[in-house]
């Protein structure tokens, strides 16, 4: 049984709150930058990650160029997708996650951006739900992964947050869950969460939090929510930050 979505970008319902993450205009472009050594510099920092000051300056924020992508990996521990079927609330808890794609500064300004063809996977995943086995649509039990994503740096809410938004490269599908083998049999089925989610920037952590109340997922009538924290780095190892 599928239960075909409907797509709200910027505004997100949770037990009738609006969402505090509704898109908002961004004031200044956000761009990606990296930490890496630094040689003669006055200011900086001592360690790998541009998070102690110096002295030593060993280390200082480079922006990465126009158009010069950058293979980004991201890690995290437990994620959590909170959704309504029916009147039924269940929650799919996972103990980690992984996601990566390419990230640029785009020629001729503008803010950050993620191409498409990103994915997020979320595993060791189960429910709140007796019996229940998630996954995605004939995938392997306990492994959610995304569709195809893309996204965009930039502000939202207010106060304003600088963050990435990720929504579905084509098409509104943001992920497909199977739910199957529930003591609740009503619960059995195939579903489409479409919408937008916003990872707020932790640039102390070179981190990305999903809060509550930070995307924009719909199931049918009513919100999703995708709650956990993932650690940002380049493919080879450096912190990140966008700003």
């Amino acid at each position: 049984m599928r239960r075909k979505l409907t797509i709200l970008l910027g505004a997100l319902l949770v037990t009738g709150a609006v969402n505090a993450y509704a898109a908002a205009p961004s004031s200044a472009a956000q761009l990606l930058w990296h930490c890496g050594p630094s040689i003669g510099e006055k200011t900086g920092y001592k360690d790998s990650r541009c998070r102690e000051g110096g002295p030593p300056f060993n280390y200082k924020w480079f922006r990465y160029n126009e158009n010069a992508g950058s293979v980004i990996v991201s890690a995290g521990a437990t994620f959590a997708l909170k959704l309504t079927v029916g009147i039924i609330p269940v929650t799919v808890t996972c103990t980690s996650q992984s996601a990566k794609g390419t990230m640029e500064n785009p020629t001729g300004g503008g803010s950050a951006i993620l191409n498409a063809g990103a994915s997020m996977t979320l595993s060791g995943c189960t429910t709140n739900q007796k019996e229940c086995v998630v996954k995605n649509v004939g995938g392997t039990a306990g492994t959610i992964k995304t569709a195809s994503l893309k996204g965009l740096a930039g502000e939202s809410g207010s106060p304003a947050v600088v963050g990435l938004r990720f929504e579905p490269s084509t098409g509104e599908v943001f992920v497909e869950i199977e739910l199957s083998a529930c003591s609740t049999t009503g619960l059995n089925g195939k579903y489409q969460i479409t919408g937008s989610a916003f990872g707020v920037a932790n640039n102390t952590s070179s981190s990305l939090e999903f809060t509550a109340t930070s995307s924009s997922l719909k199931l049918g009538g009513g919100g999703v929510t995708l709650v956990g924290t993932t650690v940002e780095e380049s493919e080879a190892g450096e912190a990140l930050k966008i700003e």
